[in-house]
């Protein structure tokens, strides 16, 4: 993934476009899809305080960023997480067509005890998921934990989210524990 100057130069939140240089690093790391549509400002306007996470989506569709899944934006409709769990239970081939939409789905929050509030825009690599609270004005990220049933950690905004993102990354990579896509 190249990330261009223009690309860079994209984003309005100034946290979030030093995190995206940090990022352009990295692109051997990660896997991002550009957004032709920003269709994903559309679905989340009932989801209040998420300025940095709609910058992200209005440039980016989904993707990987190092080891974490990031969902596309829109499926084809709600509800059709159902449809998209296939009897294998190979997690990774329905996490490359996973959207926000579906993770916005009854069947899906009641799969992973996630509360009607959250919505999951992403999944890390030990199957927690990363959301936002869509009932209230804050700019927070949540991790999700799938086993606990319970949020583990909380960020003040996505641009400190992705900061984390990268740290860890770093550590990783330096360490020999994350290797190029």
């Amino acid at each position: 993934m190249l990330i261009t100057d223009d690309i860079i130069n994209s984003f309005e939140d100034e946290e979030l476009r030093f995190q995206i240089l940090r990022l352009s690093r990295y692109g051997a790391y990660c896997e991002l899809t550009r957004n032709n549509t920003m269709n994903f400002y559309d679905l989340m306007l009932n989801v209040k305080g998420v300025d940095a996470i709609h910058d992200f989506y209005k440039v980016f569709d989904g993707g990987h960023i190092f080891d974490t899944d990031i969902f596309k934006s829109l499926g084809s409709g709600v509800g059709l997480f159902n449809l998209m769990v296939d009897d294998d239970d190979d997690e990774d081939e329905d996490d490359e067509s996973f959207t926000v939409t579906d993770a916005d789905d009854d069947d899906f929050r009641e799969r992973f005890g996630i509360p009607e509030n959250y919505v999951c825009f992403a999944k890390s690599s030990t199957g927690n998921f990363y959301c936002v609270d869509k009932k209230k004005f804050t700019t927070s990220i949540y991790e999700w934990d799938v086993e606990l049933g319970e949020v583990i950690e909380v960020w003040t905004n996505f641009a400190q989210w992705l900061k984390n993102e990268i740290d860890l990354a770093e550590i990783d990579i330096e360490d020999g524990n994350l290797r190029p896509r």
